[in-house]
């Protein structure tokens, strides 16, 4: 994930040729790596009027060409067939996010960045990414308490931004590396708002670092939002005794795998 870029872009209604063209222009904008050395694909996801101008939004998704190739052989290697590569983000997205309901905004909170996607009718709108993850907090943790990493690690995970917890010194440690994500955050919410006049009131967390204990309380209290962290399960029918023993573990780990399961190909 942290090798592929994708964006959402905004271009005037055209052809599928001059939006071809188009694309690969704004690809050379945004892409930190050479286009020939770049696989390309493209997703028109809906249509907004801008200044009174009807507009298209277009998901770019750029892979470097060998991650592909190396991802294919892989598979093959393996003797499955791939009829299709999707990125961790959109997966996510259809894995935690009805088709209906208004737009929500799903965080993945991995281990080296954090990834961003507007959610819209069960698709991605407009996507980001920070490189602030859970690393970045274990980090401060190391250094804040004067533990190794694996210290650190343990003590994100027991005690995470909880005030109660080992006198609060790990929340005071993280604290600043949270705002740091959740400022990013607010400034998603408000370019989406100031793109298409529609507002965001619910975020949807996963990856790793979404089990931090009182992120979500911390986390809802900073944004003054709907925050809750996502249950891969739920748009899967089952019987209810199985339901009652997934509930004992983290759901949203399994949202990515749920996500590219329920992909029609």
């Amino acid at each position: 994930q942290d090798q592929v870029f994708t964006r959402t872009i905004n271009l005037p209604p055209l052809s599928e040729e001059e939006l071809k063209s188009a694309i690969k222009w704004e690809a050379e904008q945004y892409v930190p790596i050479p286009l020939e050395e770049t696989t390309l694909a493209h997703q028109v996801v809906g249509r907004i009027n801008v200044n009174n101008q009807e507009k298209i939004q277009v998901l770019i998704v750029a892979a470097p060409t060998r991650l592909v190739e190396k991802t294919l052989k892989v598979l093959k290697t393996a003797g499955l067939n791939p009829v299709s590569l999707e990125t961790e983000i959109v997966a996510l997205a259809r894995g935690l996010v009805g088709p209906e309901g208004e737009a929500a905004l799903v965080v993945d909170l991995g281990a080296k960045a954090t990834d961003m996607a507007v959610v819209e009718k069960g698709l991605v709108v407009f996507s980001r990414s920070v490189t602030t993850g859970g690393e970045a907090l274990t980090r401060a943790i190391a250094t804040g308490l004067g533990l190794d990493p694996s210290q650190a690690e343990a003590y994100k995970k027991a005690y995470g931004v909880d005030p109660k917890k080992l006198e609060g010194k790990v929340k005071e440690a993280i604290g600043p590396i949270l705002d740091v994500i959740v400022n990013e955050i607010e400034k998603t919410i408000e370019y989406f708002r100031s793109e298409t006049q529609k507002t965001i009131k619910r975020v949807i967390l996963s990856g790793g670092t979404a089990g931090l204990p009182e992120a979500v309380s911390v986390m809802a209290s900073k944004l003054s939002l709907e925050i809750q962290v996502g249950d891969a399960f739920n748009q899967i029918k089952m019987d209810e005794t199985l339901r009652k023993q997934l509930s004992r573990v983290q759901t949203f780990l399994y949202a990515t795998a749920i996500g590219l399961a329920m992909k029609e190909v």
